[in-house]
């Protein structure tokens, strides 16, 4: 299993610029298959040596602040477990907990056109049926809109990426 300083899991040694693990980089194909609107268990990658627990970026960052183009708020990421730097595990577990904020009805009325409106409720549709039978249906139904429905069904990870503000751009289709 390579360490999080490997030349085999980063594009650039810990002193240069900001990079994000091989596996969580931006790529047309990559590395991890993550749909972020479901469970972290249901993460998958066929890279074998890969853990959790290896650095997301380097150099290591005791922070990252994550935004999703076109969606309004910010994912912040913390070190988990006392560490000193965030962890793949905690990108993924950042994003999956901030999308399953409910939207309020003011963030509701900001959204900008009503071909917007339509194209949120109908992923809250999609997302609420996905529960199969009628009791769960009912039950994800009634809690309403969530972050991850702001998405539109653009849910499938392909990386983070720096931005020139410090910032990490995460990056879906």
């Amino acid at each position: 299993m390579p360490s999080p300083t490997s030349s085999s899991a980063y594009s650039s040694s810990p002193g240069g610029p900001p990079r994000a693990h091989r596996l969580l980089a931006y790529s047309h194909h990559p590395g991890i298959n993550y749909d972020v609107s479901l469970p972290i268990p249901y993460i998958t990658t066929s890279y074998r040596g890969f853990s959790f627990s290896e650095a997301a970026v380097l150099p290591h960052a005791p922070f990252l602040l994550l935004h999703i183009p076109h969606h309004p708020w910010p994912i912040s990421v913390h070190p988990s477990f006392n560490r000193q730097y965030v962890t793949a595990h905690d990108v993924f577990n950042a994003i999956y907990y901030s999308l399953r904020h409910s939207v309020t009805p003011v963030e509701m009325k900001a959204i900008p056109s009503r071909k917007d409106l339509e194209r949120v409720r109908a992923a809250y549709e999609m997302r609420c049926r996905r529960f199969g039978d009628q009791h769960a249906y009912n039950a994800e139904k009634q809690k309403g809109v969530k972050r991850v429905d702001f998405l539109r069904g653009h849910t499938r990870f392909v990386g983070l990426a720096p931005s020139a503000h410090g910032a990490w751009i995460l990056h879906l289709s």
